[in-house]
Protein backbone atom coordinates (compact mmCIF):
# COMPACT_ATOMS: atom_id res chain seq x y z
CA UNK A 1 0.00 0.00 0.00
CA UNK A 2 0.93 3.60 -0.52
CA UNK A 3 -0.25 6.32 1.86
CA UNK A 4 -0.70 9.70 0.23
CA UNK A 5 -0.93 12.34 2.97
CA UNK A 6 -3.13 15.35 2.25
CA UNK A 7 -3.66 18.66 4.08
CA UNK A 8 -5.94 18.39 7.13
CA UNK A 9 -8.46 20.66 5.41
CA UNK A 10 -9.09 18.11 2.61
CA UNK A 11 -12.16 15.87 2.90
CA UNK A 12 -10.48 12.58 2.08
CA UNK A 13 -13.75 10.66 2.24
CA UNK A 14 -15.33 12.89 -0.40
CA UNK A 15 -12.19 12.58 -2.52
CA UNK A 16 -12.28 8.77 -2.29
CA UNK A 17 -15.93 8.81 -3.38
CA UNK A 18 -15.15 11.07 -6.33
CA UNK A 19 -12.30 8.80 -7.39
CA UNK A 20 -14.61 5.79 -7.13
CA UNK A 21 -16.93 7.48 -9.61
CA UNK A 22 -13.97 7.52 -12.00
CA UNK A 23 -13.33 3.81 -11.43
CA UNK A 24 -10.38 4.30 -9.06
CA UNK A 25 -10.59 2.47 -5.73
CA UNK A 26 -8.78 4.06 -2.80
CA UNK A 27 -9.56 4.31 0.90
CA UNK A 28 -9.63 7.51 2.98
CA UNK A 29 -6.85 7.56 5.58
CA UNK A 30 -9.16 9.21 8.11
CA UNK A 31 -11.27 6.03 8.19
CA UNK A 32 -8.32 4.20 9.79
CA UNK A 33 -7.67 6.80 12.51
CA UNK A 34 -9.18 6.10 15.89
CA UNK A 35 -7.70 8.78 18.12
CA UNK A 36 -6.59 11.48 15.70
CA UNK A 37 -8.98 13.59 13.68
CA UNK A 38 -6.38 15.65 11.83
CA UNK A 39 -4.97 12.98 9.50
CA UNK A 40 -6.17 13.12 5.92
CA UNK A 41 -4.98 11.19 2.93
CA UNK A 42 -5.55 8.21 0.70
CA UNK A 43 -4.54 4.60 1.19
CA UNK A 44 -3.74 3.26 -2.27
CA UNK A 45 -3.40 -0.45 -2.84
CA UNK A 46 -1.37 -1.48 -5.85
CA UNK A 47 0.06 -4.91 -5.03
CA UNK A 48 -2.57 -6.80 -7.03
CA UNK A 49 -2.56 -4.45 -10.02
CA UNK A 50 -0.69 -5.28 -13.21
CA UNK A 51 1.96 -2.76 -14.24
CA UNK A 52 -0.15 -1.62 -17.20
CA UNK A 53 -2.99 -0.65 -14.86
CA UNK A 54 -0.64 1.23 -12.57
CA UNK A 55 0.75 3.11 -15.56
CA UNK A 56 -2.78 3.93 -16.72
CA UNK A 57 -4.35 4.78 -13.34
CA UNK A 58 -1.42 6.62 -11.74
CA UNK A 59 -1.72 9.73 -13.92
CA UNK A 60 -5.54 9.67 -13.60
CA UNK A 61 -5.24 9.54 -9.83
CA UNK A 62 -2.66 12.35 -9.74
CA UNK A 63 -4.78 14.61 -11.95
CA UNK A 64 -7.95 14.00 -9.93
CA UNK A 65 -6.22 14.61 -6.59
CA UNK A 66 -4.61 17.85 -7.80
CA UNK A 67 -7.97 19.11 -9.09
CA UNK A 68 -9.74 18.24 -5.83
CA UNK A 69 -7.11 19.73 -3.53
CA UNK A 70 -6.69 23.00 -5.44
Amino acid sequence: HLCLRLPASVDDQALAQRLAQQGLTVRPLSAYCLARTDLRGLVIGYGYAPLTEIQRCGPLLATAVRAFVS
